[in-house]
């Protein structure tokens, strides 16, 4: 008879114990909070520059508001969609397959875990607040939000920086008794650069159009690359006065136990630096290098600046680690230093147009290769300590030729046990999404027959 009694007494205390917990949140309990903001388009010496188009960075000092700035990280890719699929899944672009050519693109493979399903499953509400056609919903990104609040950008048409902050903001308040994964994704800084106090203003836009016909004339002239900057500048200002403000929002509510907050890019932008305009097809340090900040007191106490080679690809496993939440097995171990200890390496893969390329930055050098279907790989080297612009190849040295072939090696074996999915797999009720974000894409030039995978 005491059995019974013992496993009814254990039953009562666990429903006790449950609603004393659900108690303590309701009266207002601070509760955990992780805020993961990506700039699209955003350059690092853009990003850490201490005044743009005039006006001081916000970002600047962003270590006086409590965060600290890895100043060398890079991104997965030189574009939207696989750059910012290998942050939410902690593996290379070979491995989640969410990538493609032009409008020839594959989603999230079904067989990767995200951030924001590792995040439910710990008991957080998931929100995501996107912007723009290759985080539609139609390839994937959606799965594991609770709410997951896009729309499409139509060059002009978008939903601008401040608009896109005060949509997070209420989503957060919304859900200030529960704890949150909030994932924000700004457009503001991608061509046409059109910053808002231009619009009623007889200066024009800078379009896509316009810098291809400058190429096919040769390349800008200074002035020309001038104007394109400052434009370039002013939208990424008003994207980095909009996060700061998000950041502020939380660092003044003081009602959170944990806030762990990050802020980075998907990808950068070329002005002429490799004789290109804009993004997608390259992987050079205009293109993969990005900004990044985290919140301090998540990190060693006293860091500020941290120089040591740090990979996008691994935020999502940091911002887990430090929250001592469980990670998810398919998330692949980390290769970066965020200790400044030396050592740490940052892969990039694929292109959106032209020729396939892969890359690898070590503390000291950089290589990147061009890879074809019928020929060998050609590729340089960069020796970053004399030349961090990689304005002067080198021919490949054939260690770190050989360590970045082993990655790819390893990342196309990896790949081969997850599938890889035409995004019309996802079901019927993604093909109007699916048309949405074709439209999308048309209108900010992906569609271009320019754009179109080359015979390599």
């Amino acid at each position: 008879m005491r059995r019974p009694c013992s496993v009814l007494a254990t039953v009562a205390f666990l429903a006790v114990a449950t609603w004393l917990i659900l108690a303590l949140r309701k009266s207002g309990r601070p509760n955990s909070v992780v805020v993961l903001v990506v700039v699209d388009t955003l350059r690092a010496d853009t990003a850490y520059a201490e005044r743009l188009a005039g006006e001081v960075n916000p970002w600047a000092d962003a270590s006086s508001h409590g965060c600290a700035r890895f100043t060398r990280a890079y991104s997965s890719a030189g574009w939207t969609l696989p750059s910012v699929a290998s942050l939410l899944t902690g593996v290379d672009p070979e491995v989640h397959h969410a990538h493609g050519k032009a409008t020839l693109l594959a989603p999230l493979s079904p067989d990767v875990t995200t951030l924001a399903e590792s995040f439910r499953a710990q008991g957080f509400r998931t929100v995501a607040v996107t912007n723009a056609a290759f985080l539609s919903p139609s390839l994937g990104l959606d799965r594991g939000f609770d709410v997951y609040d896009h729309e499409h950008a139509y060059n002009r048409t978008l939903r601008r920086a401040e608009e896109t902050v005060v949509r997070a903001i209420r989503y957060a308040e919304e859900a200030r008794s529960e704890d949150l994964f909030l994932f924000v994704h700004i457009f503001d800084p991608h061509l046409d650069y059109d910053p808002v106090e231009l619009s009623d203003a007889s200066t024009p836009p800078v379009t896509l159009a316009e810098l291809r016909a400058l190429e096919e004339q040769g390349g800008p002239s200074p002035d020309e690359l001038r104007r394109v900057r400052t434009l370039y500048e002013r939208e990424a200002l008003a994207a980095l006065q909009a996060t700061h403000r998000l950041w502020d929002h939380f660092l003044q509510s003081g009602r959170f136990h944990d806030l762990l907050f990050a802020m980075t890019a998907d990808h950068g932008e070329e002005f002429y630096e490799h004789e290109a305009f804009e993004h997608g097809h390259g992987l050079h340090t205009e293109l993969t290098h990005v900004p990044l900040w985290i919140s301090r007191d998540k990190l060693a106490p006293g860091d500020l600046d941290h120089s040591g080679v740090v990979s996008t690809r691994d935020l999502g496993r940091l911002l887990l680690e430090s929250l001592e939440l469980d990670v998810p097995t398919r998330f692949h171990a980390s290769t970066s230093d965020w200790n400044d200890e030396g050592g740490g390496t940052a892969y990039s893969a694929t292109t959106l147009y032209g020729p396939d390329r892969i890359a690898l930055r070590t503390d000291t050098h950089a290589a990147i290769l061009e890879l074809h279907s019928d020929a060998p790989a050609t590729g340089t080297t960069y020796d970053l300590r004399t030349d961090p612009t990689e304005q002067r190849p080198l021919p490949l040295d054939p260690e770190l030729l050989r360590t970045l072939l082993d990655r790819r090696r390893a990342s196309r074996t990896a790949g081969q046990r997850t599938r890889r999915l035409d995004w019309l797999d996802l079901g019927p009720t993604s093909h109007a999404e699916r048309e949405a974000t074709l439209r999308s894409l048309e209108s900010l030039g992906y569609t271009d027959s320019t754009r179109l995978p080359s015979e390599d």
